[in-house]
């Protein structure tokens, strides 16, 4: 009788990875194997020095693997897969460990982010909040009934800002001390969203003040 060896694979929520990210996975997987595949959906690197002279501002999709304990890592838009072809104790290990870093390194409130139950519940809340407060002119409810569609639409900005190709895993091939901050990144968007929550701000109060008494 023998005992069969199973493989163990485990999807994981979406990630934000720097370069700093990479090198720890590929140095862990060194561990045990110096030949390590790096690919994206275009190229195959013999290293991560060549994936960074691509110059890619961002990457959605990679593959790292080895061969022997075979090991592999994809890195997708909406998730990430983890497989160790055996689950002994070797590549239980390696599994562990860059299971680890991927854990410190998701997306935070990225459930939050992606969760059309959300607005759903903000729907629900507004459109009762509205409709009294139009038809009992009560000022209070008609800005209580506006903030959740804010709400919604400052969230749904942001995730739209964060995954501008509708991902949600990125990669950023430099190392995170070098990466230009978000705000940096995306400041002539915040600077229009600012435009547009101000001229959003007057024409709720040009509402109130000239349309909504007429509706009584």
């Amino acid at each position: 009788m023998q005992k069969l060896t199973k493989s163990l694979s485990e999807h994981l929520p979406p990630v934000k990875l720097f370069l700093d990210d990479l090198e720890q996975i590929v140095e862990i997987l060194q561990e045990v194997s110096k030949k390590v595949k790096i690919s994206t959906n275009d190229y195959a690197f013999e290293d991560l020095k060549e994936l960074v002279n691509k110059k890619y501002e961002s990457i959605n999709k990679l593959h790292i693997s080895i061969s022997d304990p075979y090991v592999s890592l994809d890195l997708e838009s909406y998730g990430i897969s983890l497989y160790i072809e055996k689950d002994e104790p070797i590549s239980r290990g390696l599994f562990e460990k860059i299971k680890q870093i991927l854990i410190q390194r998701k997306r935070p409130f990225g459930w939050l982010l992606t969760n059309w139950y959300l607005a759903g519940i903000f729907a629900g809340i507004s459109i009762p909040l509205l409709i009294i407060g139009i038809e009992k002119n009560i000022s209070s409810f008609i800005i209580l009934g506006i903030i959740p569609f804010g709400c919604i639409a400052a969230i749904w900005t942001v995730y739209g800002l964060r995954n501008q190709s509708k991902s949600n895993s990125i990669i950023i091939p430099k190392y995170k001390n070098e990466a230009p901050s978000f705000i940096k990144r995306n400041s002539d968007k915040i600077i229009l969203i600012i435009f547009s929550a101000l001229a959003g701000g007057i024409i709720t109060f040009l509402v109130e003040k000239w349309i909504v008494p007429y509706l009584r």
